[in-house]
């Protein structure tokens, strides 16, 4: 079986009706966290729907699918007393190859809050049904507390068979304020025989619910003291995306389901947790006065708070919707996204700046916009500053952003929900300009002789976004490692690449512009009478997996990288000039071919105008990414090497070697 199909805008959790209740589920929470997990056996419960479905009459593939999924069934009961979700997989393995697919079942579960119960497992062959429920088979899977699942593997399992099981998670995040929301897949990637989704809710409390991509509505019936409601389909479409798809984008039609009616209820609570706490604590009151006694004015007094916060508090901390105490943040220097922002706004309040802490979601963006409100909605916190006339959106997680405020950029994630009196809606976060990030490539080469290797220098300079990435990646990536790939980007079959030391790095945090300076020499470069040159690195963000389908196509943006290649020859050489701009709305590419008499320059520019393209827009884009291939190379000829003299020396054993079996076969036939 594949790993079950993640969703981790929202989660499952219950409201609990006593304080009582809620202590229990945070002890249960802290004990879990020492304990080892466990899990147990049991029959399926007694509020579940269990009837097995008619066997699919469709025919099957193997060539196509090796495997097909015949039934995926999800139901959750929501009590005063706890949360338990139920699931049921039905899987059969077309081919010998899906054998391996269906043959491993995971169940994955977070023991810090939550039991599992495993019901049944079953191979059904022919007109056999195998109990194959083995306890002492199911083994961890994996020791990371974040990703907990266990697993086990039926090595009976064949061609052919059907594998059958079922299991129960029992308990609610506690770290989710005793607040519900959930989201339900009515369709999922690949081939679905049947889909069903069923909610058992208290019939004194109100449930909302929303629909993605799919029209579909639940029966609803009232069982007692409780409301079921059943989304059902029979055989839902399968879904598709791929990897160029947005972050944003996903085809699977869903419900989502909440216990909030509005975004402005759930400010409304979460608000109440990011209350600045004043008078500042003695530490952070010590840290706010310094800076205002050696910087000046606001604008490098709130980028000195948010440095400290994004460079001096690293990842860590509980990962709940409550942040922690900001004076604990502060001297442990450790955090999550929400401990850092409350960290941020009360620094801020603390040097006389307007902060608020804002909600967003870092995969929807502003896709949230379709979304049912709820706590789970969100996975990150930003801060709104506020300075002047002008707003600035930080996200407190980044590390080793420079530059002046002027040119700051906002985080791309288009949607957020303030923190603060009279939210009431989502508000649009400003994205970044297309001017926030560029990157320059240029490449020299210096000959001026045939004889003699070749002098090649590449400088890059990055500024504005592309500099804030680069200067994280050269915070873990070791120097020599960073050298070692861009040797072998620039390494070929033809030339002999080595390089003069290693890359110089120069870094104006101030201008936010980082230079990266490589200097290498080329052997055997003049080979034969022709010498080509493309600019590679212009052509790699053109690059598309393949296995393209429908939908949109995510974009680099910003984007502003332009590569030049210069050469310096030994003898003035003719170059067929060319010069142009191609522009589809979505890419723009700026090409120049010129010569002075012993310079030929090459000078490719690529430019992203937006951050996706239209799904009925992707076909003639990846045709009008191949035109701008075409002008990316040039073909110089000269005549440093035109008998081919330098593959004679450098393989003249071999040479040597032909000649006289030549010379043995002439006489041999003479």
């Amino acid at each position: 079986m594949s790993k079950p199909e993640s969703s981790p805008k929202l989660r499952s959790v219950v409201k609990p009706t006593t304080v009582l209740l809620l202590f229990l589920l945070f002890s249960s929470f802290t004990h879990a966290q020492t304990a080892p997990p466990k899990f147990r056996t049991a029959p399926d419960p007694d509020w579940v729907l269990s009837d097995t479905p008619a066997p699919s009459t469709a025919s099957r593939d193997g060539t196509i699918t090796p495997w097909v999924r015949l039934l995926d069934d999800q139901q959750i009961r929501i009590r005063p007393d706890g949360l338990e979700r139920y699931f049921r997989k039905r899987e059969q393995a077309v081919s010998e190859k899906g054998v391996e697919s269906v043959s491993t079942l995971y169940f994955p579960f977070d023991p810090a809050f939550q039991t599992l119960v495993v019901h049944h497992i079953r191979i059904i062959r022919g007109g056999l049904t195998l109990d194959v429920l083995r306890p002492g088979e199911i083994t961890v899977e994996s020791d990371d507390p974040d990703e907990y699942s266990l697993e086990t593997t039926l090595k009976e399992a064949r061609k052919g068979d059907i594998i059958d099981y079922a299991y129960t998670l029992r308990g609610a995040d506690p770290g989710q304020a005793g607040r519900f929301a959930q989201t339900l897949r009515l369709g999922l990637y690949g081939s679905t025989d049947r889909v069903r989704r069923r909610v058992l809710w208290p019939g004194q409390q109100k449930l909302y619910w929303r629909t993605r991509n799919t029209s579909l509505t639940p029966s609803v019936r009232s069982l007692g003291t409780e409301v079921e409601y059943l989304w059902g389909s029979e055989p839902p479409a399968p879904c598709a995306c791929h990897a160029e798809a947005p972050p944003w984008f996903d085809p699977r039609p869903e419900v989502q389901l909440s216990d909030f009616a509005t975004w402005q209820e759930v400010a409304e609570l979460a608000s109440s947790w990011y209350r600045v706490p004043m008078p500042l604590a003695p530490p952070l009151a010590r840290r706010v006065e310094e800076w205002k006694k050696r910087l000046p004015a606001d604008e490098p007094r709130l980028l000195a708070a948010v440095r400290f916060v994004q460079d001096e508090i690293r990842d860590g901390g509980e990962q709940g919707m409550h942040p922690s105490s900001p004076t604990a943040v502060f001297e442990k220097r450790e955090g999550s996204s929400r401990d850092r922002a409350l960290l941020l706004c009360t620094l801020l309040r603390g040097l006389g700046i307007e902060a608020a802490p804002a909600l967003v979601n870092s995969t929807a963006r502003h896709v949230i916009e379709e979304y049912q409100p709820s706590l789970a909605a969100f996975d990150s916190v930003l801060v709104r500053v506020s300075l002047g006339n002008l707003s600035y959106w930080f996200d407190p997680s980044q590390t080793h952003q420079r530059g002046p405020l002027r040119q700051h950029a906002n985080p791309p994630y288009a949607r957020a929900l303030l923190l603060q009196p009279g939210s009431r809606t989502l508000v649009e976060i400003p994205g970044p300009p297309v001017d926030s990030s560029s990157v320059f490539v240029k490449e020299t080469y210096r000959a001026s002789t045939y004889k003699e290797p070749v002098a090649f220098d590449v400088i890059t300079t990055y500024r504005g976004i592309a500099a804030d990435e680069m200067r994280r990646q050269l915070s873990w990536l070791k120097l020599e490692d960073y050298a070692k790939q861009k040797r072998d980007h620039y390494s070929d079959d033809s030339s002999t690449l080595a390089a003069e030391g290693e890359p110089q790095v120069s870094d104006d945090q101030e201008k936010n512009e980082l230079v990266i300076t490589e200097r290498y020499h080329l052997s055997k470069f003049w080979r034969g009478r022709t010498v080509g040159f493309r600019a590679e690195q212009v052509a790699e963000k053109l690059a598309v997996s393949r296995g393209q389908s429908t939908g949109p196509l995510k974009l680099y943006y910003p984007l502003d990288f332009r590569q030049v290649i210069e050469l310096h020859t030994p003898e003035p050489l003719r170059v067929a000039g060319a010069e142009g701009v191609l522009d589809d709305g979505a890419l723009r590419l700026s090409y120049k071919i010129s010569a002075d008499p012993r310079v030929i320059t090459l000078d490719c520019r690529l430019q992203s105008l937006r951050s996706f393209v239209d799904a009925d827009q992707t076909p003639q884009h990846l045709k009008f990414r191949e035109q701008l291939r075409e002008k990316l190379s040039m073909q110089l000829t000269h005549s440093g090497d035109p008998l081919m003299l330098s593959y004679v020396i450098e393989y003249w054993p071999f040479v040597t070697l032909g000649v006289l079996l030549l010379i043995g076969l002439f006489l041999l036939l003479w």
